[in-house]
């Protein structure tokens, strides 16, 4: 036989000294259906130079620009590459162990922080070994923690910026670089590492992305589906870290239960192989895995580790803790012994001393292995700081039974990252440490491995433990335990042999007495225990009660699983009658997702409903009933304002808030601890409340005529006739007949032309209608005082628009007209959502929306210079405000005026008459609005709606037709609130308020009215006034029309824009100050100087000639509302101002404005 494998390998070698295609040559050895060819032939391929280059690793390689990854043969199945790679490394294995054994040495100088020595170590391996790519990543962790973040970047630098490097070293400088600098979070580097593979074209099994991921971010989120092509991938990289792929691979396709069936013998015999040469535990338990078979030297003392076990499972703790201290000194990187220590310090809540614990790095690790233990508010924070450690150094065994107890102590399945982690962490473990059961897949290689530790220490009661909880037996007391730990294996053997009802009642007898591991570990497991039985309200209950006493508890509670259980089996009822259901419910929908947000609302309102009450606050005569820790989280996290909005209960929003205070003072009453969070809430809530009354106030008194001001202004002539009508009124009337008028134009008739005169037939109506045509034409259309300017400020300009597109824009289903195109652009939002849609399918969507701005801006166009405007006899056009003198007004108001009706009397009767008018004028406009108007919207929502229904497949349109059926809702909510504009109703007195109210109002007004439009202001007040309440009104309006000019002139639409508002009061004035960046300013003069026109004109007098016209700077409108309004000279300052920034300045004398019982000074 030996002769004819002699022969074949003759014949194999000479193919290969002449092959023209060496790697398709030697993929076919590769691909060899027997194994045994390939392990005893390979010492004499790489003996061959050819195949060597392509197959080998590079010996010993000096620097990094030697190692090189080729990759060049085919690649195959798992055993096929496992047995390739372990034939080449066999060949190795005198520099491997050489590796591994120094290794160890860097990683303990490490554990004590003995980084220079660790260095000088490093650098001794290199010369022995040569460099690698695990050499490079402890380097630039080394000098990172030696010489500082700038030394380890310098390094990764020169890596990075040295020509001939190959690629995938530069990568790992790089990206480890990241890694090592101090304020990089695991999170932060996760996204670092998912934008890395956003350019890698990969293929259908995402083979390229795995790699890259297992290369520089192993414990990152990608499960490793694939382990076969990573190990393939790493070609002809130097001999360590292909050893390190091979071992971690292996390792990933035992955890993920791949590979575990058939295992080929050869592959056993190449791990015994490198395990003769290399002492590494990974090893040894693979070994283990496949075969049941485990290797312990007669060297190899195992009674230190055991003893430990031993202690810790009878409950000695502190015995335990001070062995696991006594081995850590001595060996650093046994993280056995650091999990013991830890567990016992965290069941005796005992706290790690460097007189306890010598290697800093140990004792900084300790302590925060407690935290997490304990779950203390430090624990994410450790637990992240462990993940990072162990990110670091991805290599390690000790880092990688590090990261699986982070995940097995932090994380429920619902917060894991690798679900694998655990059973992976365990195969890197001491392979006397007896939880490396738990990776065995096998029962019976499990057994096996326990007993042969049995045989060696058959009085161990850790090992007898194990061995009855795997096996199903009972457990006695024979184990000598203490009580809780027997009664919770018992438990644990239970749920594993399906008696869960039984696991529940010996749960529910255990007393933790004080330890809170134990307390722990029983909750948990009588959630398992619950779920096993199916008793889904007893699993809730369990972790509600858990979390309010704890909420750092939450990671590890399988919340998630419960409820997708619970949604799938529709077994909510049986949960409704507890408050922990809505508690549960309410954490899952904050912690998972939007999924369970159905479940959220029904599970509050049926468990109020059970409990006979409508209102939260109801509940303050059954607090008996519920646990108070229960109770008070149910009130103050649960019973927020938006779950009160979704009963039918409450009214309004006022309705809700006003519940929400009842329920702060009843979380006071129930927990006195809790009022300085109440009151707070409290004052937020009222401060809310004042600003939104107040907002609401100021948008009802839309509708307003400044009547004192008209009357000032007429008072001179309107008089002068009004006394003459009086005297008109006390004599005999002048009547003008028809006759006389046709005789009149007959003499007066010019070259046969014909002429009509028309003169007064009732000099007393004439004159009356003249008088109230002059007050009806102050009324309507007088530019500091009349109805048509508070129309133009108040409504038509930019208000109307800004409050009907504001629903569509907040869906982004509406866009702006190019100012020089004239054409609607495109919808960014939605053509990115479907990119993946066809050209023409996306043209379609286009046009669709394009057509439907032009329409919604279409409607407001014609409800704005149509319907919003006003007609008297001399103006045209189809206005609703028709103020055309009714014959019946002045008769009326014949028969009331008498001769002795006094002026004041008089005038007042003709503003009452104006003010019937309006009335009329305004329910027509408020009924035009909510009839035509919402239906004329409602029909162009549908008609988008049908047009992209037809456009796209159902599966395709659901989140744009929900963007519709919302923004459809949302536009007639709007339209209503706009017919509320058009009513007179009377403004109740207001408090006397301070500047942040109508700031604050101005701010809510432009969110609502302009969604798209990003303003990041910042408030600064330097002033204590308190000004009259009847100017909040106009000092909102003047804010507004200041932050409205941003969103117009800014040019920064596409970004927050930050802006500060600055309100002083000095010198006997009010200032608002509001400063904002722009985008950048060309022709900066020319825009000066038209400003400065524009100031010009205002301060000579040319006021109020632009205010109609719409659309304007708004330095009018704020002159205008300074003086009419306000009844105050303003001070206006507008310029550019360095940095690309832009300045207004309103300075108003605060005589008129101030409130009587405040100092005007600060």
């Amino acid at each position: 036989m030996a002769e004819k494998i002699d022969r074949r390998w003759i014949r194999i070698k000479t193919q290969i000294q002449h092959s023209r295609d060496l790697p398709l040559t030697l993929s076919a050895l590769k691909t060899l259906d027997n194994p045994a060819l390939i392990r005893s032939w390979m010492p004499n391929l790489i003996s061959i130079e050819r195949a060597k280059a392509i197959i080998a690793p590079a010996p010993k390689p000096q620097a990094f620009s030697e190692i090189k990854s080729e990759i060049e043969l085919v690649d195959t199945d798992w055993w096929r590459e496992a047995i390739w790679v372990g034939s080449i490394l066999v060949t190795q294995r005198t520099l491997l162990r050489a590796w591994y054994l120094a290794s160890e040495k860097i990683e303990i100088h490490t554990l004590k922080r003995e980084f220079k020595e660790a260095l000088t170590e490093l650098d001794y391996l290199e010369r022995q070994v040569g460099v690698s790519l695990w050499s490079l990543n402890c380097r630039l962790a080394l000098l990172a923690q030696s010489d500082g973040v700038e030394a380890q970047k310098n390094f990764a630098k020169q890596i990075w910026n040295t020509e001939g490097i190959h690629p995938i070293v530069q990568m790992l400088a790089y990206y480890s670089s990241i890694r090592n600098e101090p304020r990089v979070s695991c999170w932060r580097f996760d996204g670092h590492t998912k934008d890395a593979c956003e350019s890698v074209e990969s293929d259908e099994d995402l083979a390229i992305e795995q790699f890259i991921f297992f290369f520089i971010n192993f414990y990152g989120p990608m499960e490793f589906k694939n382990p076969s092509s990573i190990l393939w991938r790493h070609g002809t990289l130097p001999a360590i870290d292909l050893y390190l792929a091979l071992i971690k691979c292996a390792a990933i396709a035992i955890a993920s239960e791949k590979e575990t069936n058939n295992i080929p013998q050869e592959w056993i015999f190449i791990a015994k192989a490198l395990y003769k040469a290399i002492p590494d535990n990974r090893l040894n338990n693979l070994i283990l895995c496949w075969t049941g078979n485990i290797k312990i030297d007669d060297g190899q003392n195992d009674d230190e580790l055991l003893e430990c076990f031993d202690h810790y499972t009878q409950g000695n703790y502190h015995v335990s803790a001070e062995l696991a201290f006594k081995a850590i000194n001595k060996r650093p990187n046994e993280f056995s012994f650091v999990e013991l220590a830890a567990k016992s310090c965290a069941r005796m809540q005992m706290s790690i001393t460097a007189d306890k614990v010598q290697p800093a790095e140990i004792r900084e690790i300790l302590n925060e292995m407690l935290h997490v233990l304990l779950k203390t508010f430090e624990a994410e924070k450790s637990a992240n700081s462990l993940r990072k450690r162990c990110y670091i150094d991805s290599d390690s065994a000790f880092y990688a039974q590090l990261f699986g107890f982070c995940q097995r102590e932090f994380m429920s399945d619902g917060f894991a990252v690798t679900r694998y982690a655990p059973s992976y962490s365990y195969l890197t473990s001491n392979h006397f440490n007896p939880r490396l059961a738990l990776a065995i897949e096998k029962k019976e290689y499990r057994t096996a491995y326990l007993t042969e530790l049995l045989s060696r220490n058959p009085n161990s009661p850790t090992l007898r433990l194990y061995l009855a909880m795997f096996d199903g037996s009972a457990l006695t007391d024979e184990l000598y335990l203490c009580r809780s730990r027997l009664q919770l294996f018992e438990a644990r053997r239970l749920i594993m042999t399906g008696n869960a009802e039984s696991a529940i009642t010996v749960l529910r007898s255990i007393d933790a007495d004080g330890d809170p591991l134990a307390e722990q570990d029983k909750m948990l497991a009588l959630v398992r225990a619950a779920i096993s039985a199916g008793n889904w309200s007893l699993s809730i209950r369990t972790m509600v009660s858990a979390y309010v006493k704890n909420p750092n508890i939450l990671t590890r509670l399988p919340l998630q699983e419960v409820f997708q259980h619970v949604q799938r089996l529709d077994v909510s009822s049986e949960c409704y009658s507890d408050i922990a259901f809505p508690i549960a419910s309410h954490i899952c929908t904050q912690y998972f997702g939007s999924e369970f947000e159905f479940i959220r609302d029904s599970a509050y309102e049926e468990f109020l409903h059970f409990c006979g009450v409508t209102r939260p606050s109801q509940l303050a005569d059954s607090i008996a009933s519920y646990d108070s820790d229960e109770l008070v989280y149910f009130l103050k996290n649960v019973s927020i304002e938006s779950a009160l909005d979704n009963l039918i209960t409450f009214t309004s929003t006022e309705d809700i808030q006003h519940e929400r205070i009842a329920i702060l003072r009843l979380i006071m009453s129930i927990r006195p601890e809790e009022s300085h969070y109440c009151s707070e809430q409290i004052k937020e809530i009222t401060k809310v409340l004042v600003v939104r009354r107040a907002l609401r106030q100021v948008e009802q008194s839309g509708i307003h005529v400044e009547v004192n001001g008209i009357k000032r202004v007429i008072e001179k002539s309107l008089r002068e006739s009004y006394t003459r009508y009086q005297d008109l009124c006390a004599s005999d009337n002048i009547g003008v007949n028809t006759d006389f008028l046709i005789r009149l134009g007959l003499a007066l008739r010019v070259d046969g032309s014909d002429f009509q005169l028309l003169l007064p037939g009732d000099e007393r109506r004439s004159l009356l209608t003249e008088m109230f045509c002059e007050v009806r034409d102050h009324f309507v259309s007088n530019n500091e005082f009349g109805l048509d300017g508070y129309l133009s400020t108040g409504m038509r300009h930019g208000t109307l628009a800004g409050q009907l597109r504001a629903p569509f824009e907040r869906e982004n289903l509406i866009t702006q007209r190019d100012d020089n195109t004239n054409i609607y652009r495109d919808p960014q939002v939605w053509l990115e959502h479907y990119s993946g849609f066809p050209t023409e399918k996306k043209e379609s969507l286009a046009e669709s929306i394009r057509r439907f701005s032009m329409d919604i801006d279409a409607l407001i166009e014609r409800t704005r210079v149509q319907w919003i405007q006003i007609r008297t006899e001399r103006s045209t056009g189809e206005g609703m405000f028709d103020f055309r003198v009714p014959s019946y007004v002045i008769t009326a108001l014949q028969q009331v005026i008498e001769s002795t009706t006094s002026y004041e009397n008089f005038i007042d009767l003709l503003f009452d008459s104006l003010w019937q008018i309006t009335d009329e004028c305004l329910q027509l406009v408020r009924e035009e609005i909510t009839v035509t108007l919402k239906n004329d919207i409602s029909k162009r929502v549908s008609s988008l709606e049908n047009e992209i229904r037809s456009l796209m497949a159902d599966q395709a349109n659901a989140e744009i037709l929900a963007a519709i059926t919302r923004s459809g809702t949302e536009s007639q909510y709007a339209v209503d609130k706009i017919a509320n504009w058009f009513r007179r109703a009377p403004i109740p007195e207001m408090e006397p308020y301070s500047m942040d109210l109508p700031i604050s109002i101005a701010k809510e007004f432009m969110l609502n009215l302009f969604p798209n439009c990003k303003l990041d202001i910042k408030v600064y007040i330097h002033s204590e006034l308190q000004l009259h309440g009847a100017s909040l009104k106009s000092v909102v309006q003047i804010l507004f029309i200041l932050l409205d000019n941003i969103k117009n002139h800014s040019g920064l639409l596409s970004v927050e824009i930050p802006v500060d508002v600055i309100v002083k009061n000095d010198e006997n004035l009010l200032t608002l100050e509001v400063i904002n960046d722009l985008a950048s300013v060309p022709n900066i003069e020319t825009r000066r100087e038209h400003l400065r026109s524009v100031l010009l004109d205002v301060g000579q007098g040319n006021r109020f000639s632009s205010v109609p016209i719409e659309g304007g700077s708004g330095l009018q409108k704020i002159e205008r509302i300074s003086r009419v309004d306000l009844q105050c000279d303003p001070k206006l300052i507008f310029d550019f101002v360095e940095g690309n920034r832009f300045f207004a300045q309103v300075s108003l004398p605060y005589k008129n404005l101030i409130y009587e019982n405040t100092d005007s000074r600060r």
